[in-house]
């Protein structure tokens, strides 16, 4: 077996990922296949991650979280195509809205989920605007909750995310598989990756010494901020495998340079001017 270092750029949000891999590219982690009821999980655990990546990619701080909900009289009519309706006409006059005020192409990812008897409602991330036009322009109830996106910086959006990727379609919004949707213009996450990058042993001593070494990893890395580090041994193969997770500082920005992601480290001396709609 052979090491592979994957790097995947998720916004200001760099993961580094250190583990074996066969001859052919493959990884090979356990001896025998995992039961349904762990590769179930297994295959939770993988849903939420691609999903925190994608709220990472897309969503800054000030970005709009919301819950849209129904009035009961309306309750008794829905069912999953409704709300999907409901929904969608929303954001058409969101884009309205936003195409008035000179805002740029609304991204956004949404689920919808159906609690109780018939107790629909939908959770939405959303660009910036105006906190009280993203309210009023939802035209099925007396009050939505709309909050500002406040992501951490060792985190990133991994709450939102792993809330979304929970939300399951069957008895509960009467969809099967993925029940989350999204606006096609969302920007995919940047992995790339080098095989051969370390020994057996070398992996071993990361494991051992460079864990927290915040100084090797912020000079390995320039441009990031080094947040965490998590060795796991496996008893399988006999390698260590090792996940770092890095936070790009303000003045610099990342590029993405033939097969590599690279820093630049250019002051941003130019900020976007802030539109009164965002207000």
């Amino acid at each position: 077996m052979k090491s592979r270092t994957k790097l995947t750029l998720s916004g200001k949000h760099l993961e580094i990922e250190m583990f074996p891999v066969t001859e052919h590219g493959h990884r090979c982690d356990r001896k025998n296949k995992l039961s349904l009821e762990a590769q179930r999980k297994q295959n939770e655990k993988n849903a939420a991650k691609r999903m925190e990546r994608l709220v990472n990619s897309n969503f800054v701080k000030n970005d709009l979280l919301l819950t849209l909900n129904y009035r009961a009289e309306l309750r008794p009519d829905l069912d999953y195509s409704a709300v999907l309706r409901d929904t969608q006409n929303y954001l058409r006059r969101v884009k309205a809205y936003r195409k008035r005020n000179g805002l740029p192409d609304i991204k956004y990812i949404y689920v919808v989920e159906k609690t109780g008897h018939n107790n629909w409602h939908v959770h939405l991330i959303m660009s910036q605007m105006s906190r009280d036009a993203a309210e009023s322009l939802w035209h099925y109830a007396d009050y939505v909750n709309c909050d500002r996106f406040q992501p951490t910086t060792q985190e990133g959006g991994a709450a939102f995310a792993n809330y979304i990727a929970g939300k399951k379609g069957g008895k509960n919004s009467e969809k099967p598989g993925r029940n989350w949707n999204c606006s096609k213009n969302l920007v995919q996450p940047t992995e790339t990756h080098e095989d051969g990058t370390h020994t057996r042993r070398e992996l071993a001593r990361f494991a051992r010494e460079r864990v927290d070494d915040k100084e090797y990893w912020e000079h390995k890395y320039k441009g990031y901020r080094f947040v965490s580090a998590y060795p796991t041994y496996n008893e399988y193969n006999g390698w260590w495998y090792l996940y770092v997770r890095m936070y790009r500082i303000e003045e610099y920005t990342a590029v993405k340079r033939g097969d590599h992601i690279v820093q630049r480290g250019d002051r941003i001396t130019n900020p976007k001017r802030k539109n009164r709609a965002l207000q």
